[in-house]
């Protein structure tokens, strides 16, 4: 398959950037501080002067006021003053309190130990069950976290290279091996890109993110196979099993998303600096 061309990316950004001008109202009432690092690393890289100033809103609106030392700040602040927890930390899952030390430098408590594991070891290993059966982005999860945590500046960390090599060595697999082209797929992507391996993307694997994107200009994180009519896609048929059981089963996509959008952009906009 032949590469995708500079201007191929250049024009699937743009119609993405229409999409989240378009979205403004709803992108800037998501409150998720992951999302918004990214927008803010997408307008760093590219000195757009509209991605400066929504994030710079979104600071504003989220993480001001009352919630002006809650830890998550410190993905876009990361020298931020803090409280040592986040409100309704006891709801965090694994990798969400793998963030949380990251922010704060202070370990959480695991069902195994605590979060300094994940500054170890493969967390995601065997990755049949892990990833493959459990959960698909276990291991983009753990590769952010470690690049969270070098970007807060915790002291004493060990040597993280070799570890983060080895996730993201796990990462192409993934990519090689599941067929789907979902929100992990645009996620497996990007931290490929936000660590150097660019040169390591394949024109398929970008390719096929780019067929999916949507007419609007966003990206819905539902599964699909881009090669195949709607008809044989996986969307497809849970939806037809959903008109005829609702009780079992629900709708997999969505008409808004900007969880994958936001993934989307900014690996588009580090691709595109490479022109």
């Amino acid at each position: 398959m032949p590469p995708v061309t500079p201007e191929e990316i250049a024009q699937h950004r743009a119609k993405a950037m229409q999409w989240l001008k378009q979205h403004e109202p709803q992108v800037l009432a998501d409150p998720n501080a992951a999302l918004w690092w990214m927008l803010q690393k997408a307008a760093q890289h590219s000195g757009d002067a509209y991605l400066q100033d929504l994030t710079g809103k979104a600071l504003q609106r989220h993480f001001s006021g009352f919630y002006a030392k809650e830890p998550w700040r410190r993905m876009m602040e990361p020298q931020a003053e803090i409280s040592a927890y986040a409100i309704g930390v006891e709801r965090l899952v694994d990798y969400q309190r793998f963030f949380h030390h990251a922010m704060t430098c202070r370990p959480m408590d695991l069902p195994q130990g605590d979060t300094s594991l994940f500054l170890q070891q493969d967390m995601c290993s065997p990755m049949w069950s892990a990833v493959f059966l459990t959960d698909a982005v276990c291991t983009t999860h753990q590769v952010v976290g470690l690049m969270l945590i070098r970007q807060t500046g915790c002291a004493g960390l060990p040597d993280l290279g070799p570890l983060t090599g080895h996730l993201l060595d796990d990462v192409e697999t993934q990519l090689t091996w599941d067929p789907l082209v979902r929100d992990p797929h645009y996620q497996r992507l990007l931290v490929l890109a936000l660590n150097q391996r660019q040169a390591h993307i394949k024109p398929v694997w970008l390719r096929r993110m780019l067929q999916s994107q949507e007419p609007d200009g966003g990206w819905l994180g539902y599964r699909r196979i881009p090669e195949l009519p709607a008809l044989m896609q996986p969307w497809h048929w849970r939806e037809v099993l959903a008109s005829h059981r609702p009780d079992w089963f629900a709708p997999d996509r969505k008409t808004f998303d900007f969880h994958a959008t936001a993934q989307a952009i900014l690996l588009l906009t580090l691709l595109d600096g490479q022109r």
